[in-house]
């Protein structure tokens, strides 16, 4: 039987895994396509020139992060297929989880704080721009 308590061991991060049933290998391979193809939309989406460059830099941060991690999902989930000793654990998704964590942060830091202000900035510079000769 499962249990939360066992989420908290290190048996739980850096036993050997089980085998993955082919339901719980789909829905991976499924999230995973979505966040490279996710990335690839976005980050065409991004080199459009309908948006300003403080928004299509946070667009091109995300494509990226998508990009990124979704390979290295493929690279733990190819890992995991195939009972590589190490390379298969639950910690190596953990820390793969706490990367995807941390980048996010980053990106809502930057929409928060610079994008805001990057914009304030531009409409500052074309009020004073229709003054100029």
């Amino acid at each position: 039987m499962y249990s939360l308590g066992n989420f908290f061991t290190t048996q739980y991060w850096f036993g050997q895994t089980p085998f993955l049933g082919k339901p719980a290998l789909w829905a991976m391979v499924i999230i995973f396509g979505v966040m490279l193809v996710g990335g690839v939309i976005i980050n065409t989406l991004a080199k459009g020139q309908k948006y300003g460059k403080p928004l299509s830099r946070g667009l091109s941060k995300i494509a990226r992060m998508l990009g990124v991690m979704g390979f290295f999902a493929f690279v733990l989930f190819f890992f995991r297929y195939e009972f590589v000793a190490i390379l298969s654990r639950r910690f190596m998704f953990g820390l793969w989880f706490v990367g995807l964590v941390v980048w996010v942060v980053f990106i809502i830091k930057y929409f928060i704080k610079v994008v805001p202000k990057q914009m304030a900035d531009k409409r500052e510079q074309e009020r004073l721009k229709k003054y100029l000769p």
